[in-house]
Parts: C-alpha cells; structure tokens; sequence
C-alpha cells in the first residue's frame, strides 16, 4: 500500500507543478489544464474509439464536451477531469486473483470509513429506500437498466449489480432489505486493482456512480422504445 500511497502523491505532485499551484493549493482540473492527459486515453486503458464511452456518457476528446446519451442531454461541465487525468497516470497493472474489497482494504481507506458510510452507503441507502417496490417488483425494468450501462447483475443480497465507472475500475453495489431484528442496508465494494487506477480520494467519490448511473438508466428506460434498445447498447455500451 505503501507503494501505491507513494504513486499517487508524485501524480498530484506532477499534476501540481504542471497547473503552477503549489500542492497544498487546490489543483483545478479543467479541460484546458488536463487536456493532453485525457486525449493520451484514446485506445487506452479499456477505452475504443474517437470518443471516450463510459457510464452512458461519451466525451469528445477534441472539445471536452460531455454528452449523457441516456437522456440526450450535453453537460455545461464536465465533471470527470480529475477521474481521467488521473486514470492516464494509473500503474496499468493486472492482478491474478482481484477479489472484492470495502472501501477500509484501500490505501488510507480506513481513515475515512465513517465518511464513506455516511456520504456514499447510506445516501444509496436511501436512494433505494424511496423506490424500493418499485425495483423488486419491476424486475424487467431493472433488468432493462442495468443492461443499458454495462452493469452485471449479483447475487449478493436482495438486489445487486456490478459497474465499471472507468473501464478497468469495478465497484459493486449490495442492497439488503430490513428482515426481522436487522435494518435496511447498502455495502460498495471494490475490485482490489481499483487502488492502481485510481486514488483513495477519487474512489470515494466513485462510490456514488453505479447508483446514479443506475437512477438515469432507470428514467431512460420510460423513455426509450424496446426497439432502440439494442441500438443503443452497441453503440454506447463499450466495455462489461
């Protein structure tokens, strides 16, 4: 872990210099600073294409635009330029066996366990709480949206799937319904090789995706006609 604590702070460090702001300093990733990092991705790192797809979101790699395909709609910003820039720097190592981890297992992980609980699991948390019926008795409609983004269905609890949020970075999302003594719960895992893709800081923020990823696939879903759907998956369902 060490190691991988080490990486990354020389990329911030890097990163630092390169934007001429001292790294105690915010670092502000825009297009115009991380622009050659995130064109760099092209045919990269699980990405193909002229474009970079992921979570139903396409990004031109000459303007930087970033297009949500699920719902049409061209983000005023785009939110992924900390995400890429740092992807463009990962170790690009492959492990054997890569298991599933809490969000504690990754580096420094366990310093902000609290506040991964709060601000991720139990967000989600609720999140499903507030359509729970309306997912376990709309099976097809789930089933539907998780195609849509790439997503694969689990086997852990009531209801759970698996998302790439960047091609080589896994996360999964494990929901548990209240039963007898036991409350409602949510848990996010991660496939171990994240840490070398991403950092801790970023990765907490990862958390959150599968699940909006999820919410807008679900909206698309009312939207879309059945016979658009295969369509859309081939064009824009990029990597598994």
């Amino acid at each position: 872990m060490a190691e991988i604590l080490k990486k990354w702070q020389e990329v911030a460090e890097k990163f630092a210099e390169e934007t001429d702001v001292r790294l105690g300093d915010r670092i502000v990733f825009s297009w115009g600073n991380f622009k050659e990092q995130i064109r760099s991705l092209k045919n990269r790192l699980g990405f193909s294409g002229e474009t970079l797809d992921f979570l139903g979101y396409s990004i031109d790699l000459n303007s930087g635009k970033v297009v949500d395909h699920l719902i049409n709609y061209t983000l005023d910003e785009n939110p992924f330029i900390s995400y890429l820039a740092y992807y463009a720097e990962s170790f690009e190592t492959v492990l054997e066996e890569d298991g599933w981890v809490k969000f504690r297992h990754l580096p420094g992980g366990i310093s902000h366990e609290n506040a991964f609980k709060i601000q991720v699991e139990e967000w989600i948390l609720n999140r499903f709480l507030e359509y729970d019926e309306d997912i376990l008795r709309d099976e097809e409609i789930a089933k539907k949206a998780l195609i849509l983004i790439g997503a694969k269905r689990e086997k852990f609890g009531d209801f759970s799937f698996s998302l790439n949020t960047l091609p080589r970075v896994t996360l999964a999302v494990v929901y548990n319904r209240a039963v007898e003594e036991f409350e409602p719960n949510v848990s996010v895992f991660f496939k171990e090789s994240a840490q070398y893709y991403q950092p801790t800081d970023l990765l907490a923020h990862h958390g959150v995706l599968p699940m909006v990823a999820f919410e807008r696939a679900r909206k698309a879903i009312l939207g879309l006609k059945e016979s658009d759907l295969p369509q859309f998956i081939s064009k824009y369902v990029k990597f598994k």
